[in-house]
């Protein structure tokens, strides 16, 4: 008995040390058989040394020139309610939009003929109806595009992303899509119709 007891505990410890050398063997194999992902690697300029020639004197740093809307928007304001806001367009008779496959392409330049005309929102937190607003402003005429200067927005903002889209209905020209809070002027996108 002493000796069957014996050969038992053998070949157990021989299957486990098999098993466990299989195990290693095939966790091997399946590493090598993975595609290596390529990393991308951004590198820095050289920098350049030294030389050793008398230094010239440095020019004030320019300051970027403010852009030049009708009206300049609060930041402070856009701050407290939004991350982003921008615009963007999809072809008329397109899906209904369905982040991520279908969504508008950003952009300021407008068919008018193939385009609809899309803006796209990033709440912080919940702006309650009839408290934003926005409206089309046109730069040539000097003049909002329709007879109330700024639309309430019926609905809730709520925190987080939205996206709406409409047909366009402007004529070739230059524009700036204005939106408000509590009547305070937040943003100002400019865009053009070709």
């Amino acid at each position: 008995m002493k000796n069957k007891r014996g050969n038992i505990a053998i070949i157990s410890v021989i299957v486990v040390i098999v098993a466990i050398t299989a195990g290693i063997i095939g966790w091997m194999l399946a590493k090598k058989s993975q595609v290596p992902v390529q990393q991308t690697t951004i590198t820095q300029p050289p920098t350049p040394v030294a030389q050793t020639q008398p230094m010239t004197p440095v020019a004030e740093p320019k300051t970027e020139p403010v852009a030049q809307f009708s009206e300049q928007p609060n930041t402070d304001e856009f701050n407290k309610y939004f991350s982003e806001i921008y615009l963007g367009k999809m072809l008329i008779g397109s899906k209904k939009i369905s982040p991520p496959d279908n969504v508008p392409t950003k952009t300021n330049v407008f068919s008018n003929k193939t385009d609809q005309f899309c803006v796209a929102m990033t709440m912080i937190k919940t702006i309650p109806v009839n408290v934003a607003a926005a409206g089309v402003y046109d730069v040539t005429a000097k003049s909002f595009t329709t007879s109330d200067s700024k639309s309430k927005i019926p609905r809730a903002l709520t925190q987080g992303g939205s996206i709406g889209c409409e047909s366009l209905a402007l004529s070739i020209g230059k524009y700036e899509y204005k939106t408000y809070v509590n009547d305070i002027l937040v943003s100002v996108i400019p865009f053009e119709v070709k």
